[in-house]
């Protein structure tokens, strides 16, 4: 099932009007880097300045720490509604399909590079320290660790089921796929934008990754735009669209 497809869904179409402002996905990487990453106060530092060198080194780990402490963690909010001694006194609580799909989906490592004194480092790490600007790899087999725009995309074809956002939750279906591409499929007009997304909604564009999501075939060098609260999933959850009912 193409992933244009559920564009046709109830749900779908009131997301569209959730998510219309959200223009991550359309505008240049330079424009997002200066926006999100870049530091006014150090020159020297400007990831926009040379974006080749800013994907291999990635953030610096003392910018991705003053971040951490001004984004908070890199986590989903939960669907269930209760004071955590309620959910630990009645089990039964994490046992609906809804927290079973939203436990066995929330993403709990992530692939980063992070820039330290000795150089880059390439590492696994929890996926609820993550900040927008991070470089984050994913492969095969991964669950997106956050909302991510794709920038390179390092085995084709890159495939990914979301179904977990999409789909129904606790019924049997084929899974809901879409195939993404990154920034070499992109042609950016003079304005500074991704022209081939100018008219698509975050949800529909196809150089982004969503949290929750699961890759299922190739991988992808991409920079996270959102985390926690403000992931997709978490305003899905927060407006209460998700799980889809249909």
């Amino acid at each position: 099932m193409e992933f244009q497809a559920i564009t046709t869904n109830n749900t779908t179409t009131h997301l569209i009007q959730y998510f219309a402002a959200r223009t991550d996905h359309r505008i240049s990487l330079t424009k997002f880097l200066q926006q999100h990453v870049d530091s006014p106060n150090d020159t020297a530092s400007l990831a926009s300045s040379n974006i080749e060198l800013f994907l291999k080194n990635g953030l610096n780990i003392n910018l991705a720490r003053r971040m951490a402490d001004q984004q908070g963690e890199n986590e989903v909010i939960s669907p269930q509604q209760c004071p955590p001694i309620l959910c630990c006194l009645l089990p039964c609580l994490n046992n609906t399909p809804t927290m079973k799909a939203y436990n066995n989906n929330k993403p709990d490592t992530a692939t980063v590079t992070r820039f330290y004194q000795s150089g880059p480092k390439r590492f696994l790490m929890d996926s609820i320290s993550l900040v927008v600007g991070d470089v984050i790899t994913v492969y095969d087999g991964d669950i997106v660790p956050a909302d991510c725009r794709i920038v390179r995309v390092l085995d084709d074809p890159l495939e990914v089921d979301v179904s977990l956002l999409f789909g129904s939750i606790g019924k049997r279906q084929r899974p809901m796929t879409r195939i993404c591409m990154g920034e070499d499929n992109e042609k950016q007009g003079d304005d500074g934008n991704n022209n081939s997304n100018q008219e698509d909604s975050i949800l529909e564009a196809n150089n982004v990754l969503l949290t929750g999501s699961r890759v299922i075939s190739g991988a992808a060098l991409c920079i996270v735009t959102a985390t926690g609260e403000g992931t997709i999933w978490s305003t899905m959850i927060r407006t209460k669209v998700w799980p889809s009912k249909v």
